[in-house]
């Protein structure tokens, strides 16, 4: 299984204090057992940019902000995706098209990316994404 992590799992993971920081570091843990057979791991440039700033101003501690962007970026299983021109344009769509689903931008983009990609299953705590077809863990 080829696996999307998004904002809300990267940052549960790194927040003590998220509410679901707990079930985070247990789903990141089972990552490659099999309980979660994943394959590989993506995320995107603009999950990343939102992560690492959310992580920022939740726990208001920069070293945890780049503890996050670290391991991220220095992951040999993550694949970072980028946004390029045709993903925006498409998420841009994405987010004009489901007015009633309350996805942000870059949850747009996220779908634009996985759908280009063949990525079904996404690593998330917001619902939103069952309603675009992505397939919620935990």
């Amino acid at each position: 299984m080829r696996l999307f992590l998004d904002t809300s799992a990267l940052v549960a993971r790194h927040n003590k204090q998220d509410v679901h920081h707990d079930e985070a570091v247990s789903t990141f843990n089972e990552i490659g057992t099999k309980r979660l057979e994943v394959s590989k791991l993506y995320c995107s440039d603009f999950v990343f940019d939102e992560s690492v700033t959310a992580c920022r101003m939740r726990t208001k501690r920069h070293d945890l902000a780049v503890e996050l962007g670290e391991a991220v970026l220095t992951s040999k299983s993550i694949i970072v995706l980028q946004v390029d021109a045709e993903t925006l344009k498409e998420a841009w769509e994405i987010f004009k098209r489901h007015k009633a689903i309350p996805l942000s931008f870059t949850d747009c983009t996220t779908v634009a990316l996985a759908r280009k990609n063949g990525i079904f299953n996404i690593f998330t705590f917001d619902e939103e994404f069952d309603a675009v077809g992505l397939h919620r863990i935990p």
